[in-house]
């Protein structure tokens, strides 16, 4: 359902950023003043659109009930056309209407919602349009079994794809905002729908490019601020994926961008802070530093091998107790943002008697996506340092490694504790892809010696790789095997 009011009447970017709306119209003074789109206040039009069948893809000429055909007047695109889902009251819409509020309504309810809505004052927004309608269909067409519009927002992927090229190479223009917010959704578009593997990495590392290009006081504003917070996330899992340090380990990187907005600085910006970190101590592109793997392959118990040891715990540590300070300090200002819950779905392990017990007794559920990704995120970043640790040939005592390994285990059960609660939300139409990395991370902990688990773990990870991409896959197979006419 699109445009369902709630009880409150402000627009949708001051409840998100939970302050006082002055209903103001058509934009509220509170979106002027962030140089925000404002969609207006709630409650004027309810539109209900149940267009959930697939709708047969034979070609139909619109009659005058209204059925929808995809405009293409202007541009070199097939047209398309489709049955008129169900509309309620008699309100027409246009297709492209459709596409984007259902990506929006179903790929922009999490964390980063409150992001769509950047814009920028006086920019032009032809490629980050057309990137995000190419997103909007493709995504559409796929959730609904629908081949040829499937097949439609692939042939705009490709033409919006061409032109950010020719944009990029452009000394001038490949700084633009709106080239910025195309990849961006290119890399979304890859993410969700792509069945390359890394096809999202690669305009991640892009956009990271780009980001050095402009340097970080270009993005002090607040729409390149809120588009630099919503892809920082990726440029760090991308860092992972491709063995090397990203540039938001960079102390500039890490301070310039916020000077004119503080208070954007949230705990959730502090915890990738801290992560960006991470991609350099394990894979240092610095000369004299080495990575953990190169340690351990040196000759053992040489002061050379022991300095380097040390310097690589020194700074593991140092990232550490960074987070239990930044943890510590988020718990006692959020008491209220986590709680256990008893009626849970659990894999089950066969106990000393034979019968079969949960593997944990409780799960945790969230005040909200925000605050669950933060203990995701903060478990995973906690067992990549701890097993860091662990690894290096360092002469331990055995207790200390026997703790370090109680708390990795510790933080994997809170990931799995939380899995149920990051499901529910994204099964009524969140979108949160920071979950993956974490459930990555718990499976390589808990997993060994544990087949149920194991399985348990891997069954939602295959479910996240293969969700929507696998539907596309799927609708790539069926149009394959069309006849051409």
């Amino acid at each position: 359902m699109v445009g369902v009011p709630g009880r409150s009447k402000a627009c949708a970017n001051c409840r998100r950023r939970r302050i006082k709306c002055d209903l103001g119209q058509p934009a509220c003074e509170r979106c002027l003043k962030a140089n925000l789109v404002c969609g207006g206040i709630r409650g004027l039009v309810v539109i209900q659109h149940e267009a959930r069948q697939p709708v047969s893809d034979t070609p139909s000429t619109p009659q005058s009930s209204g059925a929808l055909v995809l405009s293409t007047e202007g541009t070199t695109e097939s047209p398309v056309q489709t049955a008129p889902p169900p509309l309620h009251f008699g309100i027409t819409l246009r297709p492209d209407d459709i596409f984007l509020s259902f990506a929006r309504s179903r790929l922009f309810q999490g964390p980063d919602s409150e992001d769509i809505n950047v814009r920028q004052p006086n920019a032009e927004r032809d490629l980050s349009d057309a990137s995000a309608l190419a997103l909007a269909t493709t995504f559409f067409g796929a959730e609904h079994g629908h081949s040829s519009v499937v097949q439609h927002g692939l042939h705009r992927y490709s033409r919006a794809l061409e032109q950010v090229n020719k944009a990029l190479s452009d000394a001038q223009q490949c700084k633009s905002f709106d080239v910025l917010e195309a990849v961006v959704t290119m890399s979304l578009f890859e993410f969700l729908l792509s069945e390359k593997d890394l096809g999202w990495a690669r305009h991640a590392v892009g956009f990271e490019r780009l980001m050095s290009l402009r340097g970080p006081a270009a993005f002090m504003s607040l729409p390149e601020l809120m588009i630099m917070e919503r892809t920082r996330a990726s440029i760090i899992f991308a860092s992972h994926a491709y063995r090397k340090p990203t540039i938001l380990a960079q102390p500039e990187w890490k301070s310039i961008p916020w000077m004119l907005y503080p208070e954007r600085k949230t705990p959730m910006q502090q915890l990738l802070d801290i992560y960006a970190d991470c991609p350099g101590l394990l894979f240092p592109e610095v000369p004299g530093k080495m990575t953990a793997r190169e340690i351990l392959n040196m000759e053992p118990s040489t002061a050379e091998a022991d300095r380097k040891c040390r310097e690589s715990i020194d700074a593991a540590q140092g990232l550490l107790l960074k987070l239990d300070q930044l943890e510590a300090a988020w718990r006692a200002a959020n008491e209220d943002a986590m709680w256990e819950v008893s009626q849970i779905q659990t894999p089950f392990a066969f106990d000393m008697d034979g019968g079969q017990a949960p593997l944990w007794s409780s799960g945790l559920h969230y005040r909200s996506l925000g605050d669950a990704d933060m203990v995701l995120l903060g478990s995973g970043i906690r067992i990549l340092l701890l097993n860091f640790c662990r690894d290096l040939p360092y002469p331990w005592a055995s207790h200390t490694k026997d703790g370090m390994h109680k708390q990795t285990v510790t933080a994997a059960i809170t990931i799995c504790r939380s899995i149920e609660y990051e499901l529910q939300e994204i099964s009524k139409g969140a979108s949160n892809h920071l979950l993956y990395w974490p459930v990555k991370v718990a499976s390589e902990v808990l997993g060994p010696g544990r087949p149920t688990l194991m399985n348990w773990l891997n069954g939602i990870l295959t479910n996240m790789e293969d969700g929507l991409s696998d539907k596309m896959g799927a609708m790539l197979h069926v149009m394959q095997a069309q006849p051409s006419s």
